[in-house]
């Protein structure tokens, strides 16, 4: 496990959006290494933000709970509905169930958002960008 934390911070380090969503997990897990939410969440966003469907279905889920010490059910739509827009079925499913518990101007503003989303590459470190 421990080895496979360095490698998914390599990918991270490399700019790879999925070594963040992975490198996430472990961190949410406190697998490889020890538990840290807070860089867990900062390895998830990244990955969200650059487009991997897996990372923003499983940041909407954690900011309903408020894992990270807030909740944020909007930004939890905005996030469900952008996976939903890859084509991520549950996603989908998941934003109607969420949209029907909000009041109408937070669905619209979460709407709104998501429409606006357009993915990011990762930055990537400098020591990955002179082996490259």
């Amino acid at each position: 496990m421990a080895a496979a934390r360095r490698w998914y911070e390599r990918a991270a380090d490399g700019g790879d959006p999925f070594g963040h969503f992975n490198l996430a997990q472990m961190m949410f897990a406190g697998e490889g290494g020890p538990q840290d939410i807070k860089a867990g969440e900062r390895h998830l966003r990244i990955a969200a933000k650059a487009g991997a469907a897996p990372a923003q279905v499983r940041l909407a889920h954690f900011l309903i709970k408020g894992d990270g010490g807030k909740k944020d059910t909007v930004g939890a739509l905005v996030w469900f509905r952008v996976a939903a827009s890859l084509g991520d079925a549950d996603a989908a499913e998941n934003a109607k169930r969420l949209a029907k518990t909000l009041p109408a101007a937070d669905v619209a503003k979460a709407g709104k958002r998501a429409d606006a989303f357009r993915p990011s590459a990762p930055e990537i470190k400098k020591s990955e960008q002179a082996s490259r």
